[in-house]
């Protein structure tokens, strides 16, 4: 647990792996939730690049996300929904069919998805 609260500066496949690494029954997506409620402590927002390009590290971000859930079915359909609309969005964007506030409002969904468990990653030591 320590080194998952002092992970911030960690990729995100290095988190999953500490969540992984947590023993006892696996709850898929109260690890999703988590890594979600990280995710909101690094990049409380995401920034377009040249007005309407996903800048490189939230790119690969977006597609690690799309990619896990695409391998772990099991999570919410909800939570499913919201990372499916931002990779979609995505597109749409850079293609010029609308503009980058529509990923910003797709990732503040997101951020909502874990919003309940950022009390678990953002505390501090007494």
């Amino acid at each position: 647990m320590i080194e998952l609260s002092t992970s911030q500066d960690k990729h995100l496949l290095d988190v999953i792996y500490l969540l992984d690494c947590i023993p006892g029954e696996r709850d898929l997506e109260v690890s999703f939730r988590l890594l979600i409620a990280k995710l909101g402590v690094v990049y409380p927002i995401v920034l377009p690049d040249n007005g309407r390009f996903a800048q490189p590290e939230h790119s690969q971000l977006f597609s690690n996300l799309y990619f896990l859930i695409n391998e772990h079915n099991e999570l919410s359909d909800d939570f499913q929904k919201c990372i499916y609309q931002i990779y979609f969005d995505l597109d749409d964007v850079e293609q010029g069919y609308c503009d980058w506030s529509v990923i910003q409002q797709d990732y503040e969904e997101l951020l909502c998805a874990g919003r309940d468990y950022k009390q678990w990653i953002d505390f501090k030591a007494a």
